[in-house]
């Protein structure tokens, strides 16, 4: 689920530093993604944290598709997204549930979210409109993880 990384930079004072760290696998993080997005979409905390909990969602949501955007070999990275779930079958079902119900068209929740993640963050001049073929990729890409 996590792979050591170095990282190499130079600290505020100019010495150089350098420091291993374990960051998540990028399939493992989109599989938390959609559970937590799916979590706080459902709003299982109640309505006092309802404001908060859809914020939370389209966070997700906009992670989601940025994990899946920056990767280089998406058809690698799919393999990678099912076998991770070896002997998990219910968990396996889990997120085909999740990608369906968030996923599976333009109108759906986890599109929704998206959008409305993007929009909050529109230059001046740019409208919704202008946003519908990247929305279109974004539920396309995160379709594609539908499992067998």
């Amino acid at each position: 689920m996590t792979q050591n990384e170095i990282i190499e930079g130079s600290l505020p004072s100019g010495e150089p530093a350098r420091a291993r760290v374990q960051v998540t696998r990028a399939h493992a993080l989109v599989l938390l993604k959609l559970l937590a997005m799916d979590e706080r979409y459902r709003n299982l905390r109640g309505v006092a944290h309802r404001a908060h909990d859809r914020q939370e969602a389209r966070t997700h949501a906009d992670d989601i598709v940025a994990v899946m955007s920056a990767q280089t070999d998406l058809d690698e990275f799919r393999k990678r997204f099912a076998r991770q779930f070896a002997e998990e079958i219910g968990l396996k079902e889990r997120t085909k549930e999740i990608i369906k119900a968030y996923f599976a068209d333009e109108s759906r929740p986890g599109v929704i979210l998206y959008e409305e993640s993007l929009v909050s963050s529109l230059p001046p001049g740019e409208t919704v409109r202008e946003l519908k073929g990247e929305l279109r990729r974004a539920q396309r890409y995160v379709a594609s993880l539908l499992l067998d």
